[in-house]
């Protein structure tokens, strides 16, 4: 095989290899997404729920509460209609779907340069083309930088990890917070 088939097939396995990395990385945070998604969507109707029912007990209204029922339906709607309409489930299966395909011509590219076979670089870089072309969507930046941070030779910083690690799972943070939230609120609220 000639140094520039070589280098060729080289680039691309290396292209591959980021590429196959950054799309697990997608399928993961937006399958995180979806599940984290999901149970702030049932905290909130349990939350709708419990409280509808201690107004239903109680003789007197309380417009606090009943306002607090009707912004927490409204912001379960809009979560709703809002996580339903980023299809992160199907976008998390096709990156998933792509990633593995990747992984299976990233073997192949790999095999090709330890027998260094002179089967045509061309060829490759079309097939990963069309592995690409298959999934519509393209994972975010962020996907590509956790990557990056799970291999020590793109030598990222300690400060950067942590930041990149961060950012990756600050939707669960977020989701996290505003679940537990609530319930302290209205516990505090109900002692005074």
């Amino acid at each position: 095989m000639t140094d520039e088939k070589k280098s060729i097939l080289s680039d691309l396995e290396t292209k591959i290899w980021k590429t196959k990395g950054a799309r697990f990385n997608a399928a993961r945070r937006l399958q995180s997404r979806k599940i984290w998604g999901s149970y702030l969507v049932s905290a909130y109707s349990i939350y709708i729920l419990a409280i509808s029912i201690f107004l239903l007990t109680q003789l007197t209204s309380n417009n606090a509460l009943n306002l607090s029922t009707i912004f927490g339906s409204l912001l379960i709607l809009v979560f709703s209609l809002h996580e339903g309409s980023l299809n992160a489930e199907q976008k998390a299966e096709r990156h998933h779907v792509c990633a593995k395909d990747l992984t299976a011509l990233y073997d192949k590219v790999n095999l090709r340069i330890k027998q260094a076979n002179e089967s045509d670089a061309e060829s490759l870089i079309k097939e990963y083309a069309a592995i690409i072309d298959r999934c519509p969507e393209n994972h975010e930046t962020i996907d590509y930088d956790l990557f990056l941070t799970e291999h020590k030779q793109f030598n990222i910083s300690w400060c950067d990890k942590k930041k990149i690690q961060f950012e990756y799972g600050a939707f669960k943070s977020v989701c996290l917070t505003i679940i537990v939230i609530p319930p302290v609120i209205l516990a505090i609220s109900l002692a005074i």
